[in-house]
């Protein structure tokens, strides 16, 4: 009954063995199975000892399969919905990259880290959460490593980054990157976050970038409009972004059809070309302004300051808005119809695109 009872128990461990594959290495597992107790040969007898020595072996075997398997699974074979993993990165500084990409027997991972963990990070897997306590800093063990503090996620749809400091030595990169990934920002300083590839990035709260990069038709958005700061945001290649309670603090730009749209949200420099929209309603603008290549300024209900003296507009771009404040004078409607600097009759030509005939202003 013993040897009914452990080949029952073989068996199942064997199935169970074949699930935990998908989620850990079995290296050292085939490694044991290579070296069996006793070989056969085709001749040779087998002995009783022999024979049930390998049986053990193999026993033995599928029990750490078993319990390989029950480590990242439940206790049906099921993946759990949720599950946190602490680590302490004081104490090991890879540990965050070592198991980042690991199932741990759930769909959804959130890792709560202390300590300087070390960069790069890759994410490959969906569901993963990194969150830390406001003092978390990714450094490399060298100083003059490349990207040692980027986190990048590669097509993933659900990544999350929150309470975390991403650092590095010198002029290296320190934020997150996605490439064809969903990416949700909250509480997070860095230096750059970047979107490439239908990729999407959403601030959740209180974000504070040196720059943000969003191209190849990805978009940037925020949730919650609470002290997200950004110091340069560029949008290129038919990506938007659209943000409330933002504030930009050096330079917008978008180029290459991108759309930008800027609500309750203080804004500086603008720049702009390539059919690029850049719409601001609320808040103000504080200049310089340069628009150009059939690009388009439109604002409501917002304060525009230095327009005067800093404007540099393009002949086939332009600019409008309604209920504005501009250089200190209130304006109702305001753009090219009826602006001091210049007119603009528009017209149609014979494939329906908009065309600019511009006059100086009477």
């Amino acid at each position: 009954m013993e040897l009914i009872k452990d080949s029952l128990e073989m068996k199942t461990a064997f199935n169970k063995m074949v699930l935990a594959m998908s989620f850990a290495s079995f290296s050292s597992l085939a490694l044991a199975a290579e070296n069996v107790p006793y070989e056969f040969k085709p001749g040779t007898p087998a002995k009783a000892d022999e024979v049930n020595a390998n049986f053990n072996h193999n026993t033995a075997l599928a029990k750490e399969a078993l319990a390989i398997a029950k480590a990242n699974t439940g206790s049906n074979g099921a993946l759990a919905a949720d599950k946190t993993v602490p680590l302490d990165c004081a104490a090991n500084a890879y540990a965050l990259k070592d198991q980042v990409n690991l199932s741990h027997g759930a769909l959804n991972v959130n890792y709560l880290i202390t300590g300087a963990c070390h960069g790069p990070i890759a994410i490959r897997r969906d569901g993963v959460s990194i969150t830390g306590d406001g003092s978390i800093v990714f450094d490399s063990a060298s100083a003059d490593s490349a990207l040692t503090g980027l986190i990048t996620a590669w097509s993933v749809n659900r990544l999350t980054v929150k309470g975390v400091t991403l650092e590095t030595a010198g002029s290296e990169l320190a934020g997150v990157a996605a490439h064809s990934s969903g990416v949700a920002l909250e509480n997070l300083t860095a230096t750059s976050i970047t979107a490439r590839a239908n990729s999407s990035i959403q601030l959740v709260a209180g974000t504070t970038l040196s720059s943000a990069l969003i191209a190849s038709s990805s978009a940037l958005t925020n949730t919650v409009p609470l002290g997200h700061s950004i110091q340069s945001l560029t949008v290129l290649d038919t990506s938007s972004v659209v943000l409330e309670g933002v504030t930009i603090t050096n330079l917008v730009e978008a180029y290459g059809n991108a759309t930008v749209m800027l609500s309750e949200s203080s804004v500086a420099a603008l720049s702009s070309g390539g059919n690029a929209i850049i719409s601001v309603y609320g808040g103000s603008i504080s200049g310089p302004y340069n628009l150009w290549s059939r690009s388009m300024l439109d604002s409501r209900d917002t304060t525009i300051q230095n327009w005067s003296t800093t404007s540099d507009v393009g002949l086939a771009a332009s600019y409008g808005g309604k209920n504005m404040t501009i250089d200190g004078e209130y304006r109702d409607g305001w753009g090219w119809g009826n602006d001091n600097i210049v007119n603009a009759q528009y017209q149609f030509d014979s494939l329906n695109n908009r065309v600019n005939t511009l006059e100086a202003a009477k």
